[in-house]
């Protein structure tokens, strides 16, 4: 695969991504009426908005993909980036979670639920924050053989 094709492919998830997460907040998430409906909208806005940071960190990478500069201190720096958004975003909806369950706004369905999402966005940041440093750790390599050269 070039990689050409592959920053194609990519930018192709990251735009179904944002559209599934435009459509979360928007049509399936809000619920209740009134002053429930607003502050639930809210809190899924608001949980959305590392998202799609993240979206946005994610195509400047394809993009970099795209014009050879895989390995990059740049791609590096984004995908640490996307690893702290993961984690800021589990911790958040962890804790407004817990908040909710606690004044009993939401049944113990869904709290079981946001902590299974809180993990995989844990386990997300991990990954994003390992991936940074073995781009970081390769461009540094690439850097010295371009020297070498």
């Amino acid at each position: 695969m070039t990689q050409e094709k592959l920053s194609l492919r990519l930018r192709i998830l990251i735009v179904g991504v944002g559209i599934a997460i435009l459509a979360l907040v928007t049509v399936l998430l809000p619920s209740g009426e009134g002053l429930t409906r607003l502050f639930s909208t809210l809190f899924w806005v608001l949980a959305a908005v590392p998202c799609c940071i993240a979206l946005v960190c994610s195509w400047r990478i394809a993009g970099n993909i795209r014009r050879d500069r895989s390995f990059s201190e740049e791609n590096a720096r984004l995908l640490r980036r996307i690893s702290t958004l993961a984690a800021v975003d589990s911790a958040y909806l962890f804790a407004v979670e817990a908040i909710r369950f606690f004044f009993h706004a939401d049944p113990l369905p869904m709290l079981v639920f946001c902590i299974a999402v809180s993990a995989f966005g844990v386990v997300l940041s991990v990954a994003f924050a390992a991936l940074s440093h073995l781009v970081r750790k390769a461009a540094l390599l690439q850097e010295e053989h371009d020297l070498t050269i």
